[in-house]
């Protein structure tokens, strides 16, 4: 089995969709488990719902899509493969950023001292 990006309870991106659901790449979604299978695509996916309360193109089951605002009680599916889940970095984390930014930018500065 693959690994999942998201989890429960996440906020993500939409990165990619089925083709004619374009205009939902870019928005940010609430994700909801368990995770169940996409007929679609045969991957696995995760309900979510859109933050805001605007039209979603969403595939109907017998073909075709549609665009409708989506709730939690719609229950739509995405791909977790084509969301990518917004979640802070922990503290632990961010200072190692901080840190080896830190060093880079000495060392250019050490070299334009030196002169290199």
């Amino acid at each position: 089995m693959a690994l999942l990006k998201c989890k429960h309870g996440d906020l993500a991106l939409v990165i990619y969709d089925t083709p004619g659901c374009e205009q939902n790449i870019g928005k940010v979604v609430m994700v909801r488990g368990p995770t169940n299978l996409v007929i679609q695509t045969q991957m696995m996916g995760w309900q979510i719902k859109p933050l805001f309360p605007e039209p979603w193109r969403v595939v109907k089951r017998k073909g075709g899509i549609k665009s409708e605002v989506v709730d939690w009680d719609i229950c739509v599916l995405h791909e977790d493969a084509w969301l990518m889940p917004l979640r802070p970095l922990p503290p632990d984390a961010v200072w190692q950023e901080i840190q080896r930014e830190m060093d880079r930018h000495l060392l250019d500065i050490g070299a334009v001292i030196a002169g290199v």
